[in-house]
């Protein structure tokens, strides 16, 4: 429930980060709290109820809040922003199968589209991110084995950035704080 997600987290906030033995619908895998929400949203897209999904969404940004400031904080900073803290943390950390993140980006879409044309600190947008950990080489949605690995990686990679071009487009015009485009 939320109200004991918030509570371990206030617990024990370095949990957000770490692989943990996780009871459900994905039950007998290792995941990462955040790995786990963004699978079980894409499970369960069709059929969930609004207020599952909102539910998820709001472990979710409590997750990234907890990995970003290592404490949950009852308000956070107006800079926090859930989808640029996902991107960010997607372009760190690898998870252990293959992962589609567009469910969660969907429904942030839906119910929180502001986030996608909020700039950080630097000046990037969602877009800026994506397409730099992408040049990068680090942007990587799941482990896989085998000569496809880079091609899935930049087929999904491609998709996301049409997917926040469709949301933003005013974003590709916008230039970081490095002037880039």
């Amino acid at each position: 429930s939320l109200p004991r997600w918030r509570v371990l987290l206030e617990e024990y906030p370095a949990g957000a980060q770490e692989d943990a033995f996780l009871v459900g619908q994905f039950s007998g895998s290792l995941q990462r709290p955040v790995f786990y929400f963004l699978k079980s949203m894409e499970a369960e897209e069709e059929t969930a109820s609004l207020a599952w999904k909102r539910e998820l969404f709001e472990k979710l940004s409590w997750t990234l809040q907890a990995i970003a400031w290592g404490s949950l904080l009852d308000q956070p900073p107006s800079s926090f922003c859930p989808l640029r803290e996902l991107l960010c943390f997607l372009s760190r950390v690898k998870p252990y199968d293959v992962l589609d993140p567009l469910p969660m980006l969907r429904y942030m879409r839906d119910h929180e589209p502001a986030m996608f044309g909020k700039s950080d600190e630097q000046g990037s947008t969602p877009i800026h991110i994506v397409v730099a950990n992408a040049i990068d080489k680090r942007f990587s949605f799941h482990r896989c084995c085998g000569k496809n690995k880079s091609v899935e990686e930049l087929r999904l990679v491609r998709v996301i950035i049409q997917f926040l071009l469709d949301v933003s487009p005013e974003s590709a015009c916008m230039p970081n704080g490095n002037g880039q485009l």
